[in-house]
């Protein structure tokens, strides 16, 4: 994932401000000869002949152009800053659920040096932090549970010689704001998943609608330059149509889970 314009985006940019230019440099020449080609619509049933305004008709051709050029660029920059953000995000998560396992591993060590391993079980940390995000979640939150058990204060041991009891309930009230910043990055990144399946839509809806516009306004351009003599004009402009290409299916990054941790060093 890239947070720089589309390949497509700039193929569609530059194949239509070559039209546009071309249609806007030529117009007062082409709306001449036009003129001069077709005269004066025949009057109908009396009426007076109609003339047509060339250039007035190239210049709409030429603003519709670059108006759905314009909204190429819109989509295509609105769906990067979402892509990006997403990944800000997930960057967000992996550095939070790494500071949860370092948590994890050091509540290990101070469980086991103050009560000794037997007391890890009763607190839920009688295994090493798990690696995948939810498992990681999961596990302190049951751990959270067990700190908070009326029961766990008759049932652990006693500290050893020398060494002050732990807030349990101190820890847990830490622990558990760390996992509800956690959390609260889990339900912005599915937001956010939302936004960007919905930026691609409108990215994807506006390539086809600009690829109409495009290919009709060139070939009516094409064609004028034909009818005035302009050979050489119509077909580079004719050689310009960009070629039909594929969206792939997903634009958003793989999700890529943290390193396994260290082996602790307690049981």
């Amino acid at each position: 994932m890239a947070s720089q314009t589309s390949e497509e985006a700039l193929q569609r940019v530059d194949k239509s401000e070559f039209v546009v230019m071309a249609t806007r440099t030529h117009n007062a020449s082409v709306s001449g000869a036009l003129t001069n080609l077709f005269g004066g619509t025949p009057s109908i049933e009396g009426q007076p002949a109609f003339v047509t305004d060339w250039q007035t008709v190239q210049e709409s051709h030429a603003g519709l152009l670059g108006h759905w050029t314009g909204e190429v660029r819109r989509t295509d920059e609105v769906h990067r800053v979402n892509l990006v953000k997403v990944s800000q995000l997930r960057r967000n998560r992996r550095g939070t659920v790494g500071g949860l396992q370092r948590y994890h591993r050091d509540l290990r060590k101070s469980v086991d040096g103050t009560y000794g391993p037997e007391a890890l079980a009763l607190v839920g940390l009688d295994s090493p932090p798990k690696r995948r995000f939810v498992a990681v979640r999961e596990q302190l939150r049951e751990v959270v549970t067990r700190m908070r058990n009326p029961e766990l204060a008759s049932q652990k041991p006693a500290p050893r010689a020398g060494l002050p009891s732990l807030d349990f309930e101190q820890l847990a009230s830490a622990l558990e704001t760390q996992i509800q910043a956690l959390e609260a990055l889990d339900e912005e990144i599915r937001r956010m998943r939302k936004v960007v399946d919905e930026s691609l839509a409108e990215k994807r809806r506006v390539l086809k609608a600009h690829r109409r516009i495009y290919v009709n306004v060139a070939g009516i351009q094409e064609r004028y330059y034909r009818l005035v003599g302009l050979d050489d004009l119509a077909d580079r402009i004719r050689s310009a149509d960009p070629p039909r290409r594929s969206e792939p299916q997903t634009e958003t990054p793989e999700e890529t889970p943290p390193p396994s941790p260290p082996p602790s060093s307690t049981a």
